[in-house]
């Protein structure tokens, strides 16, 4: 009983951590980060002509084109990725 309560003092006395990040967020930041990067390659690829109809038409098709692939990569991944983790947790194998 002693011991229990000294456990619970010291839970109580630990300052309390800010939340931790799941993988699920990193992954999220992540690609995040590579999407506003790739955007800003864009951006720059695109400001060189002096025009900005050309400006705004090559960002246009830039960004139309990354957005496309994003989408595809997308869903290759959700098509590929789902059976495989359905396949893991049937099997048992999926960390708890």
């Amino acid at each position: 009983m002693v011991q229990q309560q000294a456990v619970i003092a010291n839970y109580q006395q630990q300052p309390k951590q800010a939340e931790e990040v799941t993988s699920g967020e990193q992954v999220l930041r992540l690609l995040l980060g590579i999407i506003v990067i790739g955007l800003l390659g864009i951006l720059l690829y695109a400001i060189q002509p002096s025009i900005f109809a050309q400006w705004y038409s090559i960002f246009g098709v830039g960004s139309t084109l990354a957005g496309a692939f994003l989408l595809i990569g997308g869903l290759l991944g959700f098509l590929f990725g789902v059976p495989r983790q359905q396949q893991t947790i049937e099997r048992g194998y999926a960390k708890m």
